[in-house]
């Protein structure tokens, strides 16, 4: 067969164009050796671990997350103060209790350079309380008075208003308490919480007679207990201060009559405390409470 050398490379670049356009064939991978029988099979090489971040710079310092709070050098040191109380109390500086103050007498404490808050709080009547806040200067001691005189006044003045009843409808004119103890007691309680208690300025309660309870009945009361609606009584029966013996009077409000029972009886027994009154000695006693408080406020002012 004669080829025409004319067609000759029009052959040739169709010959080189199917040849490339041919799908290469991949030669399979070589097969791993086989291991002879009886040996033991060869451990896998560790997988690689990941490369470990590259740390920080030894030499640059690591700061904190959170930095100290500086105090002043000065108000470090500390500085004895001298507290100085009209009243019995027990003393508290910024929160914490530093301990007891004696009427009268001077009572050192250290405490840091800088600003405190002062709070005492009257032994006898802890209702009455003082605040102040004071700064505790260096280099030289330092003094604060505490003034609890007229906190203790105005409590004892609110106390007679709100806790105690003036009667003179009876044998004769009398205090009372409004409340009485809030819980059950025997004869000998109720005679010792009256001794004990202090209230509007005055510590000579007592328990009632029997007579002075009868007078504080209320006779035309539909309520359960039948007392004059100035009291709050949280039991039926409060203990009179006459005994028989081993036996005691109460007066049963619930049934307008006394009782003679058990001393040592306690169920719905109460102390419901009275003293004398005198209005006259109460009237200057006010005056001069009034007189008192105006002189300090002049005095403040």
């Amino acid at each position: 067969m004669t080829v025409d050398a004319r067609r000759l490379p029009l052959l040739l670049l169709v010959t080189l164009a199917l040849w490339v356009e041919a799908p290469l064939v991949a030669e399979p991978p070589p097969e791993p050796p086989v291991p002879p029988a009886g040996s033991e099979p060869a451990e896998e090489p560790p997988a690689e671990e990941p490369p470990a971040e590259e740390e920080a710079d030894a030499s640059q310092p690591k700061l904190p997350k959170r930095l100290p709070e500086i105090v002043p050098e000065e108000e470090l040191q500390l500085v004895d103060v001298v507290f100085r109380a009209d009243a019995e109390a027990l003393l508290w500086v910024d929160g914490e209790e530093l301990g007891p103050l004696v009427a009268g007498e001077p009572t050192v404490f250290p405490l840091r350079v800088g600003q405190h808050r002062v709070r005492a709080v009257s032994a006898r009547f802890p209702e009455a309380e003082f605040t102040r806040t004071v700064r505790v200067r260096d280099g030289s001691d330092g003094e604060v008075s505490v003034k609890l005189e007229r906190p203790i006044r105005d409590l004892q003045r609110r106390q007679r208003r709100e806790r105690i009843l003036r009667r003179d409808e009876g044998p004769r004119p009398l205090m009372w308490s409004r409340r009485d103890n809030g819980a059950d007691v025997r004869w000998a309680q109720a005679e010792r919480y009256c001794s004990d208690l202090s209230l509007g300025g005055y510590e000579d309660w007592r328990l009632p007679t029997v007579e002075e309870l009868k007078s504080i009945q209320a006779l035309w009361s539909v309520a359960p207990l039948k007392i004059i609606g100035a009291f709050t009584l949280t039991g039926c029966c409060p203990w009179s201060a006459e005994r028989e013996g081993e036996k005691a009077w109460n007066f049963n409000f619930r049934y307008r009559r006394p009782f003679l029972g058990s001393a040592a009886y306690s169920l719905d027994l109460r102390a419901l405390c009275v003293r004398d009154w005198d209005p006259e000695a109460e009237m200057a006693d006010e005056a001069a409470g009034e007189g008192e408080r105006g002189a300090g406020e002049a005095e403040g002012g």
